[in-house]
């Protein structure tokens, strides 16, 4: 799989937003999952920020809810960020400090509410 594709599994279509084809580091996948009732899940969690502000110009829409690269410990990328609009964050970290800038009130933390459920 590489950034530009798009799959389709189950209902959901997956959008790759990385690595780019004949990447470095091939292993880092970040995707955006839409589903039939118009939600959306982006996941840049394996990204660094040159990696993110790659993955902002495969986007195809807006990411209702996106994991937080490093557990939450890192913000996303601006450039990601202003691409992605989320309107909910996903940290899935194990209660270490969270990013500066991060808003409470969009936040999600699975160290806090176990398993987090995102309409799709």
């Amino acid at each position: 799989m590489h950034a530009g594709q798009t799959w389709r599994l189950a209902g959901l279509r997956l959008d790759v937003l990385g690595p780019e084809p004949r990447a470095a580091a091939p292993g880092q996948l970040a995707l955006r999952v839409s589903g039939p009732g118009g939600g959306s899940f982006c996941d840049v969690a394996d990204l660094d920020p040159d990696g993110q502000a790659l993955a902002a110009t495969h986007l195809t829409g807006t990411c209702d809810a996106l994991l937080l690269p490093n557990g939450g410990r890192s913000a996303p990328a601006p450039d990601f960020a202003a691409a992605a609009r989320p309107r909910r964050l996903i940290a899935s970290d194990t209660g270490g400090q969270l990013a500066r800038g991060l808003s409470r009130g969009v936040l999600s933390r699975t160290s806090e509410e176990g398993a987090i459920v995102v309409p799709l």
